[in-house]
């Protein structure tokens, strides 16, 4: 049976991206994805959902369990172009209110309404700092190799597929409705609390039969129970 991806698929890639100089960007692969992903291996995409540049998203539709592809991008199918507005000069003093010393090619992070944003200072003169806020790799030719490792298909796989993703180890009980779901948490991972909370919020959204998720956290010898009924 042919399968091809589509919106709301949970789906485990791997791959690696270079720049025009042929240098790696990023990948699932190596100490490059210890230090982008904090694991090595194929990552678990929620296609439609997660974010991936749109020419691997266009060419993830076409692809098959097993399935690798080279692709060569250009900045409309990668990072996109650069945006005037997204460079910024800012007062020198900011950064030493801040305790930041700006030195040209320090990345910094600043919070905005679109939510937390990442520049590069550019540079520093009379008492005024530019701060590129746009992607490194904007206006950028990229490219990616590609490869669709797998598709998971049924409702408790796609949920300790996301569990393990975020170091839970956990044990999971759905009910044969699918409209409760207890998590049994036997470790917890870091910024545990954080975690639940996305979990809680990403689940229900993911799965609108789900209406009550409770984690029991044997450590803690506590229930939190969320009930959206």
């Amino acid at each position: 049976m042919i399968y091809l991806v589509k919106n709301g698929d949970f789906i485990r890639i791997e791959y690696t991206g270079y720049d025009a100089n042929g240098n790696i960007f990023d990948s699932t692969f190596g100490e490059i994805a210890k230090s982008l992903h904090d694991k090595e291996g194929a990552l678990l995409v929620i296609y439609g959902t997660d974010r991936l540049v749109p020419g691997m998203e266009e060419a993830l539709t076409n692809m098959q369990i097993g399935n690798s592809k080279e692709l060569q991008l250009t900045p409309e199918k990668a990072f996109g172009h650069k945006i005037k507005n997204m460079i910024r000069i800012m007062p020198e003093k900011d950064f030493y209110r801040s305790e930041i010393r700006p030195e040209v090619g320090l990345a910094i992070h600043m919070d905005s309404e679109q939510g937390k944003m990442v520049g590069v200072i550019k540079s520093v003169s009379g008492g005024r700092v530019l701060v590129d806020f746009n992607h490194p790799l904007a206006d950028k030719n990229i490219k990616y190799t590609l490869k669709l490792v797998g598709i998971i298909d049924k409702t408790s796989e796609k949920i300790n597929a996301m569990l393990a993703d975020m170091d839970f180890k956990a044990t999971i009980k759905l009910n044969e409705k699918e409209d409760t779901l207890e998590i049994e948490v036997t470790e917890t991972p870091k910024e545990y609390e954080e975690k639940k909370q996305y979990l809680d919020a990403v689940l229900k959204g993911i799965f609108p039969t789900i209406t009550t998720i409770t984690f029991k956290d044997d450590k803690k010898k506590q229930e939190i129970k969320t009930d959206t009924k």
